[in-house]
């Protein structure tokens, strides 16, 4: 017999696929988005296990408490900044360095009203935060990240996603660097000292992302007045991402707030580690957003096709890292203090974790992109009531596990109420084009 031959078609077949692959926009812009996410989380893996080594789980737990309030004001303080500007250029088709410029003022002008606002409330929120350490965890993340992350907006919706890259390994090599000298100076540092150095950090990075946007050809101009129209586009942003980061931050807050600190470092530990394996799913949520906004641009069905294709390629890549998490995630732990030990437990149920951002996160940009903001607003308002109802509920008996239990039951409870809205509004819009459709033929 001789030797088989082989259809030529076949033999082109892997290298017809990588052609197409590498003309395509979205995907290009992936892999350029998880270079970013992945720079972001090798500086973030190395600064956490600095920070682990130099506070044991209670200080670090007060450390995680400040940055979990802060991560639900964010929004507010911006004024949801980041989507509005990701909306006016790839929505509206605003010059991007206008849409930037109004970006940046509503961000520094939120951030610095803000600050004051928590220092008068902190002995409500967090008594067991300084002045100081608020303070400057405030001006850090409120001013000078939100900058950052405007930068990280304006150079996606512009298609710049590659730029974005050089911004994290900023970002994630001043903050390491900063604890890294910490370390080595101070024997015994305090909370202070950590967020005065990451301040300094903070403030250098966000020169650096500056200098790559005005590289991109994106010029920062003069800052404007800002109008009553920025907070009537803003503020369903706000009040909608609010809703979702209280759910996700709510945990630690309530934990610290409860005086749990123990627990909150333990939970702020684990969720780091898991949120780590989350970060190709962000990578390909960043590279498709202005996708998403120039889909739903054009119709409802356009924005959930997006959804569904982008949702089952994340699903294809969390359920297999949900289950490698679920099997080497507590041995992962033994990499920190004794302190932190009960963490493995909670990894290994967080592994579920992954599966319920694929689910969730697209849907939930779908329905901001289709025009339906309002909804994913009551979507995210009701979620994080079921959430903190649940933590106020489970944290006494159960602590950590408690808050475990409360983030997973509110993830999925959202996905599935998402989900079903964007069915409902796919199946309007179909009936109202079948009778345009009718109406055109009527009238020829």
């Amino acid at each position: 017999m001789g030797p088989t031959r082989t259809d030529p078609s076949d033999a082109r077949t892997p290298r017809g696929i990588a052609a197409r692959l590498g003309r395509s926009r979205i995907a290009r812009e992936s892999s350029w988005a998880l270079a970013a996410e992945l720079a972001r989380m090798v500086t973030q893996l190395a600064t956490f296990l600095v920070i682990t080594a130099l506070f044991d789980a209670r200080d670090y737990g007060t450390y995680v408490g400040a940055i979990g309030l802060l991560s639900f004001l964010f929004p507010f303080a911006t004024l949801g900044a980041g989507y509005v500007l990701l909306q006016r250029i790839a929505g509206q088709r605003m010059e991007p360095g206008r849409a930037f410029t109004h970006a940046v003022s509503v961000v520094v002008l939120g951030g610095l009203l803000t600050t004051p606002v928590l220092v008068a409330l902190r002995p409500w929120l967090l008594p067991q935060l300084s002045i100081t350490v608020l303070v400057l965890v405030a001006l850090g993340e409120l001013v000078f990240a939100a900058v950052q992350d405007a930068a990280i907006f304006v150079l996606q919706a512009t298609h710049r996603v590659r730029a974005t890259v050089p911004i994290r390994l900023a970002v994630g090599l001043s903050r390491l660097v900063a604890v890294l000298v910490l370390w080595a100076t101070v024997p015994t540092p305090t909370l202070a000292q950590l967020t005065g150095a990451n301040l300094l950090a903070m403030a250098a990075a966000t020169a650096t992302a500056l200098w790559l946007v005005r590289r991109n050809g994106i010029h920062l101009g003069r800052p404007g007045r800002l109008s009553l129209r920025d907070a009537r586009e803003g503020i369903p942003f706000a009040v909608g991402f609010g809703a979702d980061k209280l759910r996700e931050s709510a945990d630690s807050v309530l934990l610290l707030r409860l005086d749990r600190q123990v627990d909150a470092g333990i939970y702020g530990a684990s969720t780091r580690l898991v949120d780590m394996a989350v970060v190709p799913i962000r990578a390909l949520s960043n590279a498709s957003n202005a996708r998403f906004f120039e889909a739903g641009r054009d119709s409802v069905r356009d924005g959930c096709r997006v959804a569904r294709h982008t949702t089952g390629v994340a699903l294809a890549y969390a359920i297999p890292i949900g289950v490698l998490m679920a099997l080497l995630g507590p041995t992962a732990i033994t990499l920190l203090p004794s302190s932190y030990q009960s963490a493995g437990e909670a990894v290994r149920i967080l592994a579920l974790w992954p599966v319920a951002v694929s689910v969730e996160m697209f849907a939930g940009t779908a329905l901001a992109a289709i025009g339906h903001q309002r909804t994913r607003v009551v979507i995210n308002l009701v979620g994080a009531a079921v959430n903190i109802g649940l933590n106020l509920l489970l944290i006494p008996d159960h602590g950590w596990r408690g808050s475990v239990a409360a983030t997973l039951t509110a993830s999925v409870l959202s996905s599935i109420v998402m989900w079903t809205a964007l069915g409902v509004y796919g199946r309007r819009e179909r009936p109202a084009e079948n009778q345009r459709d009718a109406s055109a033929i009527a009238r020829s």
